[in-house]
């Protein structure tokens, strides 16, 4: 009975992976899957929630490197493995998400949002581009 793969009663632990694998047919387009193989759903806070996150730190929200690289990625996961994760509103609450989300979490968030920034600028690339080829434009 020890050897059944797909009961709900066994260890997370043993579950990430199937998860994992599966992940690229079921996940939201706004999802990440970290090197645990943990299924990251990623919100943007909406303003209100953002603004009470920063009076929540108080003098920490002044250190831009903790508040982009940890509090920020930490506080965007909606949700691991379908489990919702509650939006944080104290320090300690932030604290929490931050060891809940962890390095590799917070690590394939950072890389969802620069894959994010990557693919808007390349729109605003082609946007801009007007379809005028570049030989026209240095010949004119």
């Amino acid at each position: 009975m020890a050897k059944i793969s797909n009961v709900k009663t066994a260890a997370p632990g043993a579950e990430a992976p199937a998860k994992a694998a599966s992940a690229p047919t079921s996940r939201p387009e706004n999802s990440v899957v970290d090197a645990l193989g943990r299924v990251l759903v990623i919100e943007e806070p909406d303003i209100v929630a953002e603004s009470r996150i920063i009076r929540a730190l108080g003098d920490a929200a002044q250190n831009a490197s903790y508040l982009t690289a940890y509090v920020m990625p930490a506080v965007m996961v909606s949700s691991i493995d379908g489990e919702p994760c509650a939006q944080p509103k104290t320090a300690l609450e932030i604290e929490g998400a931050i060891k809940r989300v962890g390095r590799h979490g917070i690590t394939a968030v950072l890389q969802y949002l620069n894959e994010q920034v990557e693919a808007e600028a390349a729109k605003e690339d082609v946007k801009n581009s007007s379809g005028t080829p570049s030989s026209e434009a240095a010949a004119g």
